[in-house]
């Protein structure tokens, strides 16, 4: 089953994740140093704000999900989201990171409503990201294009925000680095606007059939898990590709600046990370020639070896580099199958169940990432606080060096082992022929069988 979709909308699909990661990879990289280094908030407290309000924010996911599968508007049930979303996301931006000068406790009481406002908007538009791709095409070949895509999008969302953030706080803020964060955010939020309102403009759904529109009840939408070994895959891949970011993007901040007391390189090894556009072009023919499986396990392998010599050679800018280029490279490959992965998820509930709920399982794998980003936020922050990591101060203790480096170079190489074994137990390249060519039909794998 060959489909052609125009190009233009699987540009737009990726500017959906490139609006997105305005957003999260401003919270990912330099919000908890925003807390702890501007706004004069704990770590330790910063790590159970992010835990808290981040569980939260993950259990309102598939809420979510079941509010997308309960719409139908004349422009589908995901698309409507981006253009109602938009503005309130970029809103809460700019606030989250304009924390006012009040008490110690007035100033995370702030950080607790402003970042929990940011979540909530951040799942409302971001959820029909992912619910969206099954309905963008059937074509298995042209989802992965769709996915390349989107990892493009968000490519280039965190290089740039890491690239550009530190610079556009100094020159912006022209000293104060409070007023530098409260309009580079602004930035942000504006081009976040407008992204959304190109991909509402441009991408298109499959009209959902009679079936589809029938309002499903939570308990229908949960029969739709069931047996569903695939979507449980994509979920945990998911949520520790998500947790290893958010515990890498934190740690990478803290390692230049007190590590290796190079701040000055972390927009250049953010650059770094678009070496991952190389291998992320070639997934359609990685996929081809050897599956999605073996794909993600052949990434994963290389990205334990260039994230193996950073570890290594972490007292060295050179060692450091080189892993970065060949983590990037082996990443490109382990990961950015990951929302492909979860679209084949969704389709394989509504073969093996009967069950039309691409909003509850997208939003459900959305839960189980904002989990490994909730987990991963905190744990970075207990972990320099456990390291005994002082705010702002050029001499840190080596505990907390060592605590720094942690996050950054040793949790990558732990998640990628777990995902090769995840991967194992990945069987639907095997069936995909039959299960695209029984969904055609409407039928079901026992009806088929039948």
């Amino acid at each position: 089953m060959e489909e052609t979709v125009k190009m233009r909308m699987k540009i737009a699909y990726g500017f959906s994740d490139l609006a997105s990661c305005l957003a999260w990879a401003a919270v990912g990289s330099f919000l908890t140093i925003y807390y702890t280094d501007v706004a004069g908030i704990s770590a330790a407290a910063v790590g159970t704000m992010f835990m808290l309000t981040r569980i939260y924010d993950a259990l309102n996911d598939p809420i979510m999900g079941v509010i997308i599968d309960r719409t139908h508007t004349r422009w589908g049930k995901c698309r409507p989201y981006f253009l109602w979303g938009c503005v309130p996301l970029a809103i809460c931006m700019v606030v989250t990171f304009s924390v006012p000068e009040l008490s110690p406790s007035g100033k995370l009481i702030y950080a607790y409503i402003t970042f929990t406002l940011l979540t909530m908007t951040y799942t409302m538009i971001n959820i029909p990201v992912s619910a969206i791709l099954p309905r963008l095409t059937r074509d298995p070949n042209q989802r992965t294009v769709f996915g390349m895509f989107r990892m493009y999008g968000a490519l280039i969302g965190n290089i740039g925000v890491g690239a550009a953030t530190l610079g556009l706080v100094a020159l912006l803020g022209a000293g104060n680095t409070q007023k530098g964060y409260t309009l580079t955010l602004t930035v942000y939020g504006i081009l976040a606007i407008a992204l959304f309102l190109i991909v509402f403009a441009n991408v298109k759904e499959i009209p959902a059939s009679e079936d589809e529109k029938a309002k499903l009840s939570f308990k229908d939408c949960l029969s739709a898990t069931k047996g569903n070994v695939p979507w449980i895959i994509s979920v945990l891949m998911g949520m520790l590709m998500n947790l290893m970011q958010a515990m890498r993007g934190v740690g990478l901040v803290y390692f230049f600046t007190y590590n290796l007391g190079l701040p000055g390189l972390i927009p250049v090894i953010s650059m770094v990370g678009l070496l991952i556009l190389v291998p992320v072009t070639l997934l359609p023919i990685a996929v081809k020639k050897w599956g999605k499986q073996k794909t993600i396990i052949i990434g994963n392998v290389v990205g334990i070896i260039g994230y193996g010599i950073a570890a290594v050679g972490a007292n060295s800018v050179a060692m450091v580099f080189a892993g970065n280029i060949i983590g990037s490279i082996g990443g490109g490959l382990g990961f950015g199958l990951v929302f492909v992965l979860i679209a084949d998820g969704v389709d394989y509930g509504k073969w093996l169940n009967g069950v039309s709920a691409e909003g509850f399982l997208s939003a459900a794998a959305s839960f189980g990432q904002r989990l490994g980003t909730a987990v991963g936020s905190a744990a970075a922050a207990w972990i320099l606080a456990a390291g005994r990591y002082v705010p702002g101060a050029a001499d840190q203790a080596a505990s907390a060096r060592m605590a720094i480096s942690f996050n950054y170079a040793i949790v990558p190489i732990i998640i990628s082992v777990l995902n090769i074994v995840l991967i194992c137990f990945w069987k639907v390249d095997k069936e995909m022929p039959q299960m695209l060519a029984d969904l055609q039909a409407g039928r079901t794998r026992n009806q088929a069988a039948n």
